[in-house]
């Protein structure tokens, strides 16, 4: 029996939706195509049919762990909010910077993001351990190494430049990503299960918009092309059809000019920053040189990133893997609670 009948007599049957389906079905084939190109048409369904229904048991063990942590985070909070002494806004307050009032400690627990990010950030950039500072800028701004910079790059990818700096801050960025990774993972936050990310990309809204749309496309198809670019699908979890590829990349040229989250401000974990993945370094380099960072930036956007993982971590492992969530319903408690005190301030209940 094929996967496709398969899936629909489990929503025949009501045991799956047809959402459900149609995202095993994605799963399914474009794990086909990617990882079994050379195998027969049977075994090549059979084996991407177990690796799908692998992905997909994993995923399900991963959202019923984030919504363990949800519940968990949100009444640890919440219950903060309710001990506080000046009300349930200053108790949330308290749990975003350091609380003035010392309410928080009545829980036992005023543990606050502003404080756990500079925590984590301290973490992460002990595992780092000074390799990049050889790249740092010097003298107010006037001297910083732009140019050897590239060669942690290709060494991140595996490519021996035979620079031990490099290959030691290479190293250093790898194993702090990873270590960021595993920890948010924990606290259950949802990455994607097709991830191979090695560095993250700063597309210069300027930069892009300085040399055009249609620079930019042939630019980004070019390299697509060539194999040295991958454009994901990021509903279907896997590569983009060929068909689509312009589209997503015109729909990119976009989000970058009006700043929709392409460039450093999306997030130390956020899946919009690998819409695209470079397959070697000299893509990176190409496209990051004419459409990023250039050729003094990279130190900034590495060290940013490791930045944004600590602050991540700390809202996730404070607030919950899905912290604006938590975070809303928590304020709007907090806002009920002022109602109510403002209307019975000097009020005999």
């Amino acid at each position: 029996m094929s996967i496709q009948n398969c899936l629909n007599r489990l929503v025949e049957a009501r045991r799956i939706t047809q959402k459900a389906a149609d995202a095993a079905l994605a799963l399914h084939q474009g794990i086909q195509g990617r990882l079994y190109p050379n195998m027969g048409p049977a075994s090549a369904e059979a084996a991407s049919a177990l690796e799908a229904a692998r992905v997909m048991m994993q995923a399900a063990q991963e959202r019923r762990l984030m919504a363990a942590k949800q519940a968990i985070r949100q009444t640890e909070i919440a219950n903060r909010m309710e001990l506080h002494p000046k009300g349930k806004s200053t108790g949330l307050m308290s749990v975003l910077v350091r609380d003035n009032w010392e309410g928080g400690a009545q829980t036992g627990d005023a543990i606050n993001i502003e404080s756990h990010a500079e925590s984590v950030s301290k973490k992460l950039l002990g595992i780092m351990n000074g390799t990049m500072d050889k790249y740092r800028s010097t003298m107010a701004g006037l001297r910083q190494d732009t140019e050897s910079i590239w060669n942690v790059v290709d060494e991140i990818y595996g490519v021996d430049t035979g620079d031990d700096v490099a290959k030691a801050a290479a190293k250093a960025f790898g194993d702090t990503a990873k270590y960021a990774v595993d920890r948010v993972k924990r606290e259950g936050k949802p990455l994607s299960v097709l991830e191979d990310w090695r560095l993250p990309q700063s597309w210069d809204a300027k930069q892009v918009k300085k040399f055009g749309e249609r620079a930019f496309l042939d630019d980004l198809m070019t390299e697509y092309e060539a194999g040295n670019l991958r454009v994901i699908d990021k509903a279907g979890q896997g590569d983009a059809p060929k068909a689509a590829v312009p589209g997503i990349i015109q729909n990119a040229f976009k989000d970058i000019t009006l700043g929709k989250g392409q460039g450093t401000g999306a997030g130390g974990f956020s899946n919009q920053l690998r819409v695209f993945r470079f397959d070697n370094p000299d893509t990176y380099k190409r496209l990051m040189k004419k459409y990023g960072v250039g050729s003094g930036g990279l130190f900034n956007t590495m060290m940013g990133h490791v930045q944004a993982m600590a602050k991540e971590i700390a809202f996730v492992e404070v607030l919950g893997p899905n912290y604006q969530q938590n975070f809303d319903k928590l304020l709007q408690a907090a806002r009920d609670d002022d109602a109510v005190r403002a209307n019975t301030i000097g009020k005999r209940i």
